[in-house]
């Protein structure tokens, strides 16, 4: 089975167009990295098939092109074996600082013999529901069934759990107790970067983001969640220590915010930016999937594969049909 996706509630199409980064994505690579065959209608009508051996071009754009380039109607994947997992979720008070999570969430994604069964992701939370405190939630994930696993120890120290509801599971339960935890019909803001894992860094990224929580207090029905995500060297060799995703999710309830959150959220951008340039540790690449709309996640795969997107883009829908008439997603001409 496909298992890349972490929420019931999240289409295959988009996520696997942006990248399809997923619970197990240290086993097999991103979503994109497993599709052996896309079928896609054509600007023009026309259904094609690309895969390595036909339409190569288009195939490798299709990795992360978004709406660029044709309506995919189906995809074929590689897929992995998953029978019963280990995953839930468990949250903490941090009355006491983030220290000992910062220290646990280093030595996880830094570990050099790191087991590719385990993933988690940790995620500061602070909100109206939760009288203007900041909650720590880290979610585990391990691909076989174990409890406890000794490769999240580090985190099973940690003092001041809250509440704790992991278990064993299937995938297929979990992403529906995952997307329960995220109802609809809020506004939403998000953005995405991502910095080398360093110790300074982690400290610099809570402090600002703690420092940040005022300026959306009186938000009606805000909630303010910095997610840091490890990328370990089972999914990348370009960081000696790993690299760590960072992604802001802001929901509230009124439109009449947007602009109030909207600046406070790239006041934050900013400033984790800002903090990783100055230590020499900040990576360019946004994640499309997460990203804010005034990013532009094309550009940061590199000036080779933002051309290449380009150049199928001009190939195969040469009237700009899905620039101009196909709304949503990131477009290669507004991103030139």
């Amino acid at each position: 089975m496909t298992v890349w996706l972490s929420v019931s509630g999240i289409g295959v199409g988009g996520s696997t167009l942006g990248n399809g980064y997923g619970y197990i994505s240290t086993l097999g690579g991103f979503a994109c990295d497993n599709v052996v065959e896309y079928e896609v209608v054509l600007a023009n009508g026309t259904i094609v098939a690309a895969a390595s051996t036909i339409n190569n071009d288009l195939w490798k754009a299709l990795k992360g092109g978004g709406s660029n380039l044709g309506i995919v109607t189906s995809f074929t994947f590689r897929t992995l074996p998953l029978g019963a997992i280990w995953a839930g979720d468990a949250y903490y008070t941090l009355v006491g600082g983030a220290d000992e999570l910062i220290s646990a969430f280093y030595n996880f994604t830094a570990n050099p013999d790191y087991d590719s069964s385990a993933a988690l992701i940790s995620s500061f939370a602070f909100g109206s529901t939760i009288e203007g405190q900041i909650l720590l939630d880290i979610e585990y994930f391990y691909t076989r069934p174990v409890v406890n696993p000794n490769a999240f120890a580090e985190f099973f120290s940690l003092p001041d759990q809250l509440f704790n509801d992991t278990a064993l599971t299937t995938l297929a339960a979990f992403s529906v107790q995952a997307n329960a935890k995220s109802p609809g019909g809020s506004q939403q803001i998000t953005f995405a970067t991502m910095f080398e894992n360093n110790l300074d860094m982690l400290h610099a990224a809570w402090d600002i983001y703690n420092a940040s929580t005022g300026a959306v207090a009186d938000v009606k029905g805000i909630s303010w969640s910095l997610t840091l995500e490890p990328t370990v060297h089972a999914i990348t060799a370009q960081s000696e220590n790993g690299l760590v995703w960072t992604i802001l999710s802001a929901t509230f309830a009124l439109e009449a915010d947007y602009d109030i959150v909207s600046v406070a959220a790239n006041q934050l951008l900013a400033a984790i930016i800002a903090a990783a340039k100055a230590r020499g540790v900040y990576r360019a690449f946004v994640d499309m999937n997460h990203a804010g709309v005034g990013q532009n996640p094309i550009a940061s795969y590199g000036k080779e594969n933002e051309e290449h997107i380009q150049q199928e883009a001009k190939k195969y829908d040469p009237g700009r049909i899905f620039q101009t008439l196909m709304p949503g997603g990131f477009k290669i001409e507004l991103l030139r």
